[in-house]
C-alpha cells in the first residue's frame, strides 16, 4: 500500500510545480466578458434594448390632421407642436369641441432600435407613454405607442384625405333575397324551393336627413321610406366617416360609410327574413 501511494503523491506534486511555473489550467466553466480578468461570472451579460432617439432639424412627414380611431394627432411641424384630442363625432371636430389629451411641444428624431433600421419620426409624450407619428416604407401613416410593458402600432389617415358624403340621391347594387311573408316566414314555390327575388335600395341624403327605401327596379322607388332618420350624427372613426340609419321597429341599423364623391359603402343588417339586409355600394344618381 505504501509503495503504491508514492506515485500518486509524485504526481500531485509535479502539478503543484506546473502551476508554479505559470503554465495554464483549462477550466470547464462557461465564458463571459470577464473571464480575461480571470473571474468567471454565472450571471448573463445585460443587453440594452431600449430605442434610442437623437434629435434632428427636419423630417418628411407634413404638417396636419392624423386620425387614429376618433382621435385626432394635429401636428405643427414649424413649430414643433403637437395636439391630442378626441371627439364624438364629425360635428364636434369642425367646430373643435373634443376633449383635449395633450396640447404641448413635439421632437423630431431618428429612432434607433436593434429590432428594425433607423427611422425619423415625431417623438411626444403624455399619460405615461411615448408617442411616434412617422410614415413607414409603404408611405403609410403610423402611430406607434410604447407604455411601460409594451408596445403597439395603429394605422394612421390625414383628415384631409378622408372623402366626405356628398349629399343627393343615390341607387345601390342589383341585391337580392330568399322572398318572405310579412310574418317572416318564406315563400315557396311549387317544387317546395325558396322563392328568390331581386331589390334595389335607394338613398336620399341630405344636411338633416338620410332616408332608405326599396324597389324592384333601378329607376323609381315608392314614396314611403323603409328606414329614415332626422338629425343624423356623421361619425368618425379608423379614416372613415359613417353614418347610420336605425330600423325601423328594429334594433340595427343600415350603416352608411363615405367612399368617394359619387359612392357610398353599405351595410344594411338583418332584422328577421326578407328585410332587405344585404351589403353593397351606393351610386349617386346623375340629376
Amino acid at each position: 500500500m505504501k509503495n503504491k501511494a508514492i506515485p500518486m503523491i509524485m504526481g500531485l506534486a509535479c502539478l503543484g510545480a506546473l502551476v508554479s511555473c505559470g503554465e495554464p489550467v483549462v477550466s470547464s466553466a462557461p465564458a463571459s466578458s470577464s473571464a480575461a480578468t480571470g473571474f468567471v461570472s454565472s450571471e448573463p451579460a445585460s443587453v440594452d434594448i431600449e430605442d434610442s432617439y437623437t434629435d434632428i432639424d427636419s423630417i418628411d412627414l407634413d404638417s396636419g390632421e392624423y386620425m387614429v380611431g376618433n382621435t385626432v394627432y394635429s401636428f405643427n411641424k414649424e413649430n414643433k407642436k403637437m395636439n391630442v384630442a378626441k371627439y364624438e363625432d364629425y360635428d364636434s371636430y369642425k367646430s373643435k369641441q373634443g376633449n383635449v389629451l395633450y396640447d404641448g411641444a413635439c421632437r423630431l428624431v431618428k429612432v434607433t432600435s436593434m429590432f428594425h433600421d433607423p427611422y425619423n419620426a415625431v417623438y411626444f409624450e403624455f399619460g405615461g407613454s411615448v408617442y411616434l407619428l412617422y410614415g413607414d416604407a409603404a408611405g403609410k401613416f403610423v402611430l406607434s405607442t410604447k407604455t411601460a410593458t409594451s408596445t403597439f402600432s395603429s394605422g394612421a389617415v390625414l383628415l384631409s384625405e378622408i372623402p366626405l358624403f356628398s349629399m343627393g340621391n343615390y341607387v345601390s347594387d342589383k341585391q337580392s333575397q330568399n322572398k318572405a311573408n310579412p310574418d317572416g316566414t318564406y315563400v315557396y314555390d311549387s317544387q317546395g324551393n325558396t322563392i328568390r327575388e331581386k331589390f334595389y335600395l335607394f338613398l336620399e341624403l341630405t344636411e338633416t336627413k338620410a332616408s332608405i327605401f326599396v324597389s324592384d327596379n333601378p329607376n323609381t322607388h315608392a314614396e314611403t321610406p323603409l328606414h329614415s332618420v332626422e338629425n343624423y350624427k356623421t361619425l368618425i372613426g379608423s379614416g372613415k366617416l359613417r353614418i347610420k340609419i336605425p330600423h325601423k321597429d328594429g334594433e340595427f341599423d343600415c350603416t352608411l360609410t363615405s367612399h368617394s364623391e359619387n359612392e357610398i359603402k353599405f351595410v344594411n343588417s338583418m332584422e328577421k327574413k326578407g328585410d332587405y339586409s344585404c351589403s353593397g355600394t351606393f351610386t349617386k344618381i346623375a340629376k
